[in-house]
C-alpha cells in the first residue's frame, strides 16, 4: 500500500483496524502516564471524528455515498441496478459487470461470470480479457452484463462490442448505464 499500486481512496480503510490498534496502545500509554495535555489532544480528535461521522448515521446509503466517495458516482445509483439485476435474474446465474463495480456481484447476490471482477486485473493480465471473451461467446454466457464503463476503454480492439452485439440485446438503461440482457 505504502509503495502506492492500483488504488482509490477508499481503499485506505484498511488501515483503519491496525491504526485503532495503535490508537489504543497510545491511549493506555497516556492513561499510564497521566499526561494530561496529550490526553486532551485525544479526546478532542475522538469528539470531532464523532461530530463528522454521526450525521451521515441517519442519511440515506445514497447521501452516505455521495458524502463519503463523491468522486465514485456509481456508488450512488448502484442501487437501482443491484435491484434490476435481482428482478431480471435467478440466484445462480452469472452475469458480468464491465469493467468493474464489483460491488453490484455481492450486493445482487449473483456469482460473477469471470474471475477478474475489476478493470485493472483485466487490463494487467495476461489472457484475463480472452477469459472475458471466451465468457461471453460460451452458450452459457452470462445472464447479464453491466455496462458500468464503455467496452472499448479496455478492448479498443472491439472485440467485445463485437460479441455483444452478437449475442446480447439492450435490457434497460439505468442512470446512463447500459445493461444488456442474453439474446
Amino acid at each position: 500500500m505504502l509503495g502506492g499500486g492500483n488504488f482509490h481512496a477508499h481503499y485506505y480503510i484498511q488501515l483503519a483496524p491496525p491504526l485503532a490498534v495503535l490508537a489504543g496502545v497510545g491511549v493506555a500509554r497516556v492513561l499510564d502516564r497521566r499526561a494530561g495535555l496529550v490526553a486532551g489532544v485525544a479526546a478532542g480528535l475522538a469528539v470531532w471524528s464523532l461530530a463528522a461521522t454521526v450525521p451521515l448515521w441517519f442519511d440515506s446509503p445514497a447521501a452516505q455515498a455521495r458524502a463519503v466517495f463523491p468522486n465514485d458516482a456509481h456508488l450512488q445509483y448502484d442501487g437501482d441496478i443491484v435491484r434490476y439485476v435481482r428482478a431480471h435474474t435467478r440466484p445462480g446465474q452469472r452475469i458480468f459487470v464491465m469493467w468493474a463495480a464489483a460491488n453490484v456481484y455481492y450486493l445482487a447476490d449473483r456469482p460473477p461470470a469471470v474471475r477478474y471482477m475489476w478493470y485493472r486485473n483485466i487490463q494487467a493480465i495476461p489472457g484475463a480479457l480472452g477469459e472475458v471473451h471466451r465468457a461471453l461467446a460460451s452458450p452459457h454466457r452470462p445472464a447479464l452484463v453491466v455496462g458500468e464503463q464503455p467496452a472499448a476503454s479496455l478492448d479498443p480492439g472491439g472485440e467485445t462490442t463485437r460479441l455483444l452485439r452478437q449475442h446480447y440485446r439492450l435490457g434497460t438503461v439505468i442512470h446512463g448505464v447500459p445493461i444488456y440482457a442474453r439474446r
